[in-house]
């Protein structure tokens, strides 16, 4: 196809919520309003089992709406693109922020005071710290079926079957024998993130009590 052809590669394209931006009508989170707030309880620890969890407390605080545990969410795995399917709240805790209670309240900080009275006792589970220790046979389990998560099966609920993935380009065998030299290391890369002007927020708004 010949490049005059083409809609949008290769020609500005006015980005269509820039003039907003520019004179200050753009609306930002700040800017619009929520009758309820959530505030998320999570994990201290990098791997731990909920023993017990009570939510009494905070369920009779003024304010609160309501406060969900693992209890009462639906225990349906969610897929993701790139890791494992996972619960949207478990009383198995696999990481340092892993999601443990949810308080939906009038204000923030009515939310955040009901997080605080939530009585909660964890036993503590040996956790792994470095991918290359943890995707050894005698690291400690993170889920049942072993730490490596394989990504070669059918659908995203039929993977985590200990199946490492491997992606390659090119001939690196070939490559090797043709280079003048040959250097060996090991390099962690942190995620990288675009600059956000604001944090990552979700706001909802319920219409009806029909379910489809």
């Amino acid at each position: 196809m010949a490049r005059e052809a083409m809609k949008v590669i290769g020609k500005s394209v006015p980005i269509m919520e820039a003039r907003d931006k520019v004179t200050g009508r753009a609306e930002f989170v700040d800017d619009m309003k929520a009758e309820l707030f959530v505030k998320i309880l999570s994990s201290p620890h990098a791997h731990a089992r909920i023993k017990s969890i009570d939510t009494r407390r905070a369920e009779k605080l003024d304010g609160v709406e309501a406060v969900l545990t693992y209890k009462e969410v639906p225990q349906r795995l969610i897929p993701f693109r790139c890791r494992r399917p996972c619960y949207a709240m478990d009383e198995h805790l696999r990481y340092v922020g892993d999601y443990v209670a949810a308080v939906a309240a009038t204000s923030e900080a009515i939310a955040e005071e009901a997080l605080d009275l939530i009585n909660l006792d964890y036993e503590v589970l040996p956790a792994v710290f470095d991918p290359e220790e943890a995707a050894k046979a005698t690291a400690p389990k993170i889920y049942p079926e072993g730490n490596v998560y394989g990504t070669s099966m059918k659908t995203p609920l039929e993977r985590g079957t200990n199946e490492p993935s491997l992606q390659e380009w090119g001939d690196i065998t070939k490559g090797f024998e043709e280079a003048d030299a040959v250097l060996g290391d090991n390099f962690d890369v942190t995620p990288q993130l675009h600059s956000a002007l604001e944090p990552h927020v979700c706001m909802a708004r319920w219409e009806r009590d029909e379910i489809r």
